[in-house]
């Protein structure tokens, strides 16, 4: 089975929500329950495997609504 970055995204937040309610932090599992969407970005780093293959390191960003969202 195949996901797309939707059905992939959806997923990292349930068992990242999971984890950290099984291991005590339901703060942090409630907060993530407030996330609008998540989107996969690539970085700047990468590394070139063995068969010289290039891979790209990719960082979750978590959107949330306008009144969440933390000012620098």
């Amino acid at each position: 089975m195949v996901m797309d970055d939707d059905e992939a995204a959806e997923l990292v937040l349930a068992q990242t929500a999971h984890l950290l309610n099984n291991r005590g932090d339901r703060e942090a599992a409630q907060l993530l329950t407030e996330v609008d969407h998540l989107e996969f970005e690539r970085t700047d780093d990468s590394f070139t495997t063995s068969s010289n293959w290039h891979e790209y390191f990719y960082a979750a960003v978590l959107h949330v609504e306008e009144h969440l969202e933390v000012v620098p």
